[in-house]
């Protein structure tokens, strides 16, 4: 009596926890329940609902943000969201080895490998070796690997000797392309974590530089393929202004308009005629009010480091104007290394765009930024008191000192703050900064603050990653997935309901009430533990109700056995559980080994239902111990 009252004692101490359990799930969907009502369909009316509300105390002191961390999670497959294949570019990372070596054999085997690549499913370094060796023979070069051309470079010496051979040099690469790869995925996991999605799945496939990320919940798609393809190289460059660069500027306007005249007038001009006439030309050109460079740079909103706003539209071919060898060559002196960027948002005047800013930035022979972002130690979003919202930056003690010295070299001029090549504010310098602090305004919102701090606290890819493959579970069908699961749940428990009923009568009714307890402390060890509930993981709690009767069934026929034999019901009762117990842990444990072997050998979809299968297995035969 002691033991059954113990037992029973455990059993409604148990319901109770996982009632309790499963209560946060039930608050939470009554919660977006209502936050639907609301919004009507508009989901950034119903985002704002529950963001309003994220911080009120909703069960037993528990925050809305806080029960969602509590509640059961539904996979993709149930809650809809993204499934997303990440590459890690690895030829981006041998050119990072090879210090962005200009050795013409070495780039151009880099891009044989890519093509290479296209086609086929090959190991990248082998595909690259291949090719190396094919254009060394080719242009007769004999150059090695491991020549301060290529790899062996001051950075890299010190792990192969200068004249090692190609394989030991490749030894050297693969792992720290190995270490790459896992530094992109551990950035990646922080950039997800940091975003807030309930239990995502991230993991490093086979292929080598593939990832894989899957977030349930998601509805934003475009803000996680920013989040996660960002490279998040952030750099502080000083920058030249327009008044420095006006000689320059004259001359590319000038060049411009000669081209233009030329092709209107059909006449094709001599190079020595066009520089006989270019002093003449020059002050017609500059002043001309419908001078086409002019008119593509919008040269009223130049100013500072600023030198025009350019329509989007137009920005190709402002391009393909200052990447023209005759057109850098114009950039003469101090100015020989100066490059231009674009901003990474149009600028905006009386609440109008009007276009991406076109910013000089003083570069250097390696351009090599005066700071890097990988001295940022914490950022964060704020708003400002106008109202704006930025992004905080707090520097190391080296940062802070470079930084510094960048500030007290620059008073009244501007330096540019870059993201990933794109300039996101370029500040005019008032005073020295001697503390690492700083700021990024770039007419951001609040989200998009939120997600630039995110990624500049997880820290800087090692190599762009690009999106090869992307699936968008929506959430009409991942509702039609949870009403086709819940169904055939519900049509398998009444189906076993009923016969143990009509089978058994009373003892029926007994075997019922324990299955259901069953599913309940299923679903509320699930909820316990975090896990999360999948269409394969229906599949299996839906077999395992056929399994979770099997031992009734077992007893309840080695009982009649007994009563056959002539014994009382007590003693019928008391030998049948045993004498069917052996059979029970039997085939307890059989199943149990064979879940065990095949989680090994399945793909993640049917991994769902094997999981799910081990653990309703373990809590039956706990479940039946007593």
């Amino acid at each position: 009596m002691h033991n059954k009252g113990f037992t029973k004692f455990l059993a409604v101490v148990f319901a109770l926890i996982c009632i309790y359990q499963l209560a946060f799930t039930w608050m939470v969907k009554s919660v977006e329940s209502d936050a639907k009502a609301f919004a009507n369909g508009d989901y950034e009316i119903e985002q704002a609902y529950l963001d309003s509300i994220a911080s009120e105390e909703l069960y037993f002191g528990y925050t809305y943000k806080e029960c969602q961390e509590q509640e059961l999670n539904l996979g993709l497959d149930l809650k809809g969201g993204m499934n997303v294949t990440l590459e890690v570019s690895v030829g981006d990372i041998l050119k990072i080895l090879a210090n962005k070596s200009s050795d013409a054999t070495f780039n151009q085997a880099i891009d044989r490998a890519n093509q290479k690549q296209s086609d086929s499913q090959n190991d990248y370094i082998d595909d690259f070796v291949t090719a190396f060796n094919e254009v060394n023979e080719e242009n007769q070069t004999n150059i090695l690997l491991s020549s301060p051309r290529i790899f062996g470079h001051r950075n890299m010496l010190n792990k192969f000797s200068l004249n090692a051979p190609d394989d030991e040099v490749i030894a050297v690469v693969r792992e720290e392309l190995k270490g790459a790869i896992d530094r992109a995925f551990s950035v990646l996991r922080a950039r997800i974590d940091k975003f807030g999605v309930v239990q995502p799945n991230i993991q490093q496939l086979e292929q080598e530089g593939r990832i894989l990320v899957e977030l349930p919940g998601v509805k934003d798609h475009e803000r996680v393929k920013r989040l996660l393809q960002s490279t998040a190289q952030l750099e502080f460059w000083e920058t030249t202004s327009v008044q420095e660069l006006q000689l320059f500027l004259t001359n590319v306007a000038t060049l411009v308009k000669v081209e233009q005249d030329a092709q209107e007038d059909a006449q094709v001009s001599e190079t020595e005629d066009f520089l006989q006439d270019t002093d003449s030309l020059l002050l017609d050109s500059a002043n001309s009010s419908v001078n086409p460079f002019y008119e593509l740079m919008n040269v009223q909103y130049a100013f500072g480091a600023r030198i025009g706003v350019v329509l989007v539209e137009d920005t190709a071919k402002v391009n393909d104007i200052m990447s023209r060898e005759d057109i850098r060559s114009l950039l003469t002196g101090d100015l020989r290394n100066t490059k231009f960027l674009w901003s990474a948002k149009p600028l905006v005047v009386s609440g109008e765009e009007v276009g991406l800013e076109y910013v000089a930035i003083k570069s250097n022979r390696d351009d090599v930024a005066q700071l890097a972002g990988d001295v940022i130690v914490d950022a964060n979003s704020e708003i400002d008191p106008t109202g704006s919202v930025n992004v905080s930056m707090r520097m190391n003690a080296q940062g802070a000192k470079k930084w510094k010295k960048i500030t007290e070299n620059n008073i009244d001029r501007q330096v540019a703050i870059v993201l990933d090549n794109y300039v996101y504010s370029f500040p005019t310098v008032n005073d020295v900064i001697p503390n690492g602090s700083s700021s990024i305004s770039g007419n951001f919102t609040v989200e998009e603050a939120e997600d630039l701090s995110n990624i500049l606290k997880a820290g800087k890819l090692p190599a762009p990653a690009k999106i090869i493959q992307s699936e968008i579970v929506g959430p009409s069908l991942g509702a039609e997935a949870i009403s086709a699961g819940f169904t055939s749940f519900a049509i398998a428990l009444l189906i076993v309901l009923i016969y143990m009923i009509f089978y058994y009568q009373t003892a029926g009714w007994a075997a019922n009430l324990a299955l259901i307890l069953n599913i309940l402390f299923i679903f509320g060890v699930l909820a316990s533990l975090g896990a999360v509930l999948s269409l394969p993981g229906i599949a299996g709690i839906v077999l395992t109700i056929g399994m979770a009767v099997d031992a009734n069934v077992l007893i309840y026929e080695r009982i009649r056995e007994e009563l056959r034999l002539g014994k009382g019901m007590k003693l019928a009762i008391s030998d049948g559980y045993n004498n069917a117990y052996a059979a029970i842990i039997d085939a307890n444990v059989t199943t149990l080994l064979t879940v065990l072997y095949f989680t090994h050998l399945v793909q993640d979809l049917s991994k769902g239902l094997l999981l799910h299968l081990l653990l309703v297995l373990l809590l039956h035969y706990l479940l039946q111990s007593f």
